[in-house]
């Protein structure tokens, strides 16, 4: 089972497989953001976004080889795969910003981070990832397009996905350490930092698939190829491939979004949920930063300006 052909065959076969999971999970946090409004908070927002760009990522590997062969074909998925991977990174990126300004007592206007962060994402970072198109860097690697094996596309690869795909983990990881620590924290009730908990989970999903990625591209260029590193290839980016499924799991184990989905009473807006307006203006002490639409995110203040109310 060590021919190219069958080699070829399997990939594309787990990879398409693992790809309709990430596909389908992303359509399933696309579809249950818009069918609950109660789910429209900052935090299922960006997450509604990130499923975005986790859905097309995935559809690319639908691609049979002999089609990605036709150049255009190939560029185009090159670009939305590499593009996408890096778009998704940056909104699970916001999400940790955001809750570390409200954490660390400076102002969080939620709006324009959006904002700004969609300009960027959408307007902007797309160019980056056209520029290897100068160099024509671009092409077929195995069953997948993305940077070339020689120099320009290995300093593609580098400036265009790995360095800043780890910078944004490393931010991600300080921006949550500094959170988990910090005193207003004991602010928060107990339901919140459950969900806190969970909305690290998305980032950690980012660092098992960057360090798998990276260990792969460090086999790919110290060892000679294998039987077995084809496999662990395939494996790898079968896990890649199925980022919108890992997502959803987390997703849809989230104790509000269950929860919702189930048909219990739950309103934000009249004391039911966890977190209320009417419990934070009687105590002050209970601020739910994401589950429902507090203070903190609506008015763009900080924890320490909310506890003197």
């Amino acid at each position: 089972m060590c021919s190219y052909d069958t080699i070829e065959n399997v990939s594309f076969y787990v990879e398409a497989t693992s790809a309709l999971l990430g596909v389908g999970g992303a359509l399933c946090i696309i579809v249950s953001y818009l069918s609950y409004k109660n789910l429209r908070t900052f935090y299922f927002r960006i997450l509604f976004y990130i499923s975005i760009t986790d859905g097309l990522k995935g559809a690319i590997f639908f691609i049979p080889a002999n089609l990605l062969k036709i150049t255009e074909i190939c560029i185009i998925s090159a670009v939305t795969t590499n593009y996408m991977t890096m778009a998704s990174s940056i909104w699970t990126l916001l999400i940790s910003v955001i809750i570390y300004q409200a954490t660390a007592n400076s102002s969080v206007k939620v709006e324009k981070y959006i904002r700004n962060w969609s300009i960027f994402v959408f307007c902007i970072m797309p160019f980056f990832y056209l520029l290897p198109l100068s160099t024509n860097s671009f092409g077929l690697i195995d069953i997948n397009c993305t940077f070339k094996e020689n120099i320009d596309g290995n300093l593609w690869r580098l400036g265009l996905f790995y360095i800043p795909g780890w910078i944004m983990i490393f931010i991600s990881f300080y921006a949550y350490n500094k959170v988990f620590k910090s005193s207003n924290l004991e602010l928060v009730d107990e339901s919140t930092k459950t969900l806190l908990k969970k909305v690290t989970l998305y980032p950690l999903v980012i660092i098992i698939l960057f360090t798998l990625l990276s260990i792969l591209r460090i086999l790919m260029i110290t060892i000679p190829e294998s039987c077995a590193l084809e496999y662990f290839s395939t494996a790898v980016m079968g896990i890649y491939a199925a980022h919108g499924f890992w997502n959803a799991m987390i997703f849809f184990t989230t104790p509000s979004v269950q929860i919702l989905i189930c048909k219990r009473k739950m309103s934000f807006s009249s004391g039911k949920s966890s977190v209320t307006y009417s419990s934070q203006a009687s105590s002050g002490s209970n601020i739910n930063l994401l589950d429902c639409p507090s203070l903190l995110i609506k008015e763009s203040i900080s924890l320490k300006d909310y506890h003197k109310y």
